[in-house]
């Protein structure tokens, strides 16, 4: 009886092994809320990437520096992410399972300081240590830099809090006040890098995937279907994609294996 028995768990078992099979099958993309998630929304939602789903494998990330975004990677809910520099040297070091492919997006964080206003308070998103650097780099001691919660960024700069904030370049944008590079005069400054899991690696779909992402970034980088894509995903207007074009926005190729 006990075969019997066996062979009974093992039938019960395999419908639900095929399933967790199936639910891992696809790419799964962890991309920001912002500016930086737009390669990966862009790959699958208009490029058609094969092997990633509409949904299911596009992880949304509100804050990349949050600890619910290390577990949430750790826990195998992507093979690859677009995280900022500080987040993603933090991830590696914890979790030896990623490594740093290259940099993916430059200069789509901007400053937004109010108008009249002499820079003397700037928040930025906490834990993103290179904001900090290049707000003191750019005003000196006598400017503090403020860390907050992405979130209460646009808050603290309408209650007059702060003189200006750091912010995605999409959401800096909606915000009143004068719109200004954050790489100041250095030209290019990474703001998101792509990180992928090392055994994602060997599997046959990473090379087309990197394929398509080099593809996807020539494209972007042409203002016209930016703007396109921002109006589509993003609800920005024409003008406002322009202008995002205009700040240096520029999305790197990933190396070449």
């Amino acid at each position: 009886m006990r075969p019997v028995g066996a062979l009974w768990i093992l039938i019960l078992l395999v419908p639900s092994l095929l399933s967790c099979t199936d639910q891992s099958s696809g790419i799964r993309m962890a991309v920001p809320d912002d500016l930086g998630g737009i390669p990966g929304i862009y790959a699958v939602r208009d490029r058609n990437l094969p092997g990633a789903a509409l949904t299911e494998d596009l992880f949304p990330l509100m804050d990349c520096c949050n600890t619910t975004t290390e577990w949430a990677l750790s826990a195998d809910r992507g093979d690859m992410a677009w995280l900022c520099p500080d987040a993603a040297r933090t991830l590696v070091e914890k979790d030896g399972r990623f490594e740093i492919s290259g940099p993916a997006v430059v200069n789509s964080q901007i400053l937004v300081i109010g108008k009249g206003r002499e820079p003397k308070r700037i928040a930025y998103s906490h834990k993103r240590n290179y904001q900090r650097a290049l707000i003191r780099g750019r005003f000196g001691p006598g400017c503090e830099a403020i860390p907050v919660m992405p979130s209460a960024l646009p808050y603290i700069y309408a209650k007059g809090e702060v003189d200006g904030i750091v912010v995605d370049v999409i959401k800096g944008l909606s915000l009143k006040g004068e719109h200004l590079p954050l790489s100041g005069n250095v030209a290019a400054v990474t703001t998101y890098v792509l990180v992928v899991r090392k055994d994602f690696r060997r599997n046959p779909r990473f090379l087309r995937t990197l394929s398509t992402l080099r593809e996807v970034a020539v494209e972007l980088n042409d203002g016209g279907i930016l703007a396109k894509v921002l109006e589509k995903h993003k609800g920005m207007t024409p003008a406002q994609a322009r202008q995002a074009v205009s700040l240096g926005v520029r999305f790197m190729p990933p190396p070449a294996e």
